[in-house]
């Protein structure tokens, strides 16, 4: 993808790159070099980020915040809380709902690999909305 076309993507999206890259699963830095026309976007992140944009995730991805105190002693004094996590009811239990790529992966279970792995990924992905 190329560095307009990701431009207009994002045109409308009120986030930092970084934040975009983490909630998407990009390795850090990669979308800001394809913006900046240093290296192409490969297509399966091409993908992923017009899902993103289409689909308006980023109107309801939380978790990420970025404090930005005006000196270095507000800073230390900044906690960062994390919210608790969403939970999902199935079928009469409740389970933990991921919220980004990144911890759906996490969630896998560890014998499964290759083609198998990657099928349970994308079948989770629908259905956490991820």
């Amino acid at each position: 993808m190329q560095a307009e076309t990701i431009k207009s993507l994002l045109e409308n999206v009120g986030k930092p790159i970084s934040h975009i890259e983490q909630e998407i699963g990009i390795p850090k830095t990669a979308l800001q070099k394809a913006i900046n026309g240093k290296r192409g976007l490969p297509k399966r992140w091409s993908i992923a980020l017009r899902n993103y944009v289409e689909s308006k995730q980023y109107l309801i991805a939380v978790g990420i915040e970025s404090p930005k105190p005006e000196n270095k002693k507000e800073l230390k004094k900044t906690k960062k809380v994390t919210p608790a996590a969403p939970k999902v009811e199935t079928s009469g239990d409740v389970t933990y709902k991921p919220k980004n790529l990144a911890e759906l992966k996490d969630l896998c279970p560890k014998n499964l690999e290759g083609v198998e792995r990657s099928a349970w990924i994308s079948e989770n992905r629908l259905k956490y909305g991820v």
